[in-house]
């Protein structure tokens, strides 16, 4: 696709008002905004591995797929003893209800959390 876009870029008679042009942009665009949004989550849940609290947390639901990996429910309590509930893509595909889970959470905003099980990194 960015070989396609250059190629159009790169053409004598190209302009933004042709209809072949503004359909490469359109999907350029979308495309860059597909990775930002990707780059954008894995660089919080990054931070929530690195930097932030640990609760033990259970999977209460395994929800709708979504862009083909599956959504998890998984349910935790902070160290004040609140339960917080919150939804995270499945990359390992490996979670059920029930499942016992690893819970990363922001010590400050609970609601920011994320599980280790279920993320694409490692902890080594």
């Amino acid at each position: 696709m960015l070989i396609f876009f250059l190629k159009i870029l790169l053409h004598d008679n190209f302009a933004f008002q042709s209809l072949r042009g503004l359909l490469a942009l359109a999907v350029f665009g979308w495309y860059v905004w597909l990775c930002l949004s990707y780059f954008r989550y894995r660089w919080a849940e990054r931070r929530l591995l690195v930097d932030s609290c640990f609760a033990n947390g259970v999977v209460i639901e395994q929800g709708e797929v979504w862009h083909s990996l599956p959504r998890i429910t998984y349910r935790f309590r902070n160290e004040t003893g609140q339960d917080f509930q919150n939804k995270v893509t499945d990359f390992s595909r490996r979670l059920y209800e029930d499942m016992p889970v690893s819970v990363f959470y922001d010590e400050h905003d609970p609601s920011q959390s994320t599980t280790l099980e279920s993320s694409v990194f490692l902890i080594v």
